[in-house]
């Protein structure tokens, strides 16, 4: 966020649910106006449209973008894999 009032509050969503960190997928706040969601090993379950959207007393911003995660999954023993075909991109 460019500009606006302080304090900014920043959360970021899946799908319309709210992302909180888990152990492959971390949201950080970098400093008092922009937020990182960073994900460690990106899969299938990854892909879906993420906003972000950063909320104080005078309005609420949101930007959304699309992951797209393209690859098949491959069972070894009873773990999932997924073999990427392609690098995943944000549209």
């Amino acid at each position: 966020m460019r500009r606006g009032d302080d304090p900014i509050s920043i959360t970021w969503s899946l799908k319309g649910d709210v992302v909180s960190s888990e152990p492959s997928m971390n949201t950080a706040q970098i400093g008092p106006r922009a937020s990182i969601l960073s994900i460690d090993s990106v899969g299938y379950r990854h892909s879906g449209t993420y906003t972000c959207m950063a909320r104080n007393p005078a309005g609420v911003a949101t930007y959304a973008a699309e992951l797209r995660v393209n690859g098949r999954a491959v069972r070894r023993g009873r773990k999932e894999t997924w073999v990427l075909t392609r690098k995943a991109f944000i549209k």
